[in-house]
């Protein structure tokens, strides 16, 4: 029996224009697709993105129901947002070059998600792209090539590299 918090059905709530189904979708999914729009726009950009998504979950329900995979789906819909959100910016660019988060090393007393954290966000954006996708939204390196349109096995080489980045700057007391 599926839970009220299973992706089909949300996706079924979301088909019946069920009023729950938007807050399910943002209790099970909105945590991993902030820290994923934070990779790509960072905090501050990130809350409109994810703002944004939402709205267009609201118009678009019968799409989103009928997708295949509704976290990599989301995952699509938050990069072209965020893609947007540059667009809209005074300035332009490009996803964030440079980490969201300050580069320097966690102080050592620091509580160990927030040195996690930390180290992830000194990771070049296309590594931490690839950290977030299969960390926090469990995407296969096969979606996340199909996501960011790369290799499947650059999508590999990148979490092999984050990790041996990760590794290095947070000591061998922290696994994968």
């Amino acid at each position: 029996m599926a839970t009220p918090d299973d992706d089909h059905t949300i996706q079924r709530l979301l088909a019946d224009e069920d009023p729950r189904a938007l807050d399910l979708l943002y209790d099970r999914h909105a945590g991993g697709l902030y820290a994923y729009a934070a990779t790509l726009v960072g905090r501050d950009g990130a809350e409109e993105v994810i703002q944004d998504l939402f709205a267009a979950v609201a118009r678009q329900r019968q799409a989103v129901a009928r997708a295949e995979r509704l976290a990599p789906y989301l995952t699509v819909m938050v990069r072209h947002l965020a893609g947007a959100w540059i667009r809209r910016r005074p300035v332009g660019g490009e996803l964030l070059a440079e980490p969201a988060a300050p580069a320097a090393p966690p102080p050592a007393g620091a509580d160990e998600a927030a040195q996690i954290q930390a180290a992830i966000a000194r990771l070049p954006v296309a590594q931490r792209e690839v950290v977030v996708l299969h960390t926090w939204q469990g995407c296969t390196f096969a979606e996340i090539a199909d996501q960011l349109g790369i290799a499947t096995a650059t999508a590999g080489e990148r979490w092999q590299a984050a990790l041996g980045s990760l590794r290095r700057w947070l000591g061998d007391h922290h696994h994968d």
